[in-house]
């Protein structure tokens, strides 16, 4: 819709993706963390996603 600009999808407060190479769903398909169906620009699916990718992140960091 070029509402927001050329991303129209809501920001989670703290933008994880941050410590990725690409997005927090690509991560958890890599490391098999299950988040359930996906669902593009969903807000809950989207915090889930990046709350259980952070989660791994910090829990296997050496």
């Amino acid at each position: 819709m070029g509402i927001i600009g050329d991303w129209d999808a809501p920001y989670l407060w703290y933008d994880v993706c941050l410590f990725f190479d690409d997005s927090t769903d690509k991560y958890c398909q890599e490391n098999n963390i299950n988040i359930g169906e996906s669902n593009t620009h969903n807000p809950i699916y989207d915090c889930m996603s990046a709350y259980r990718a952070f989660k791994n992140f910090i829990d296997n960091k050496n």
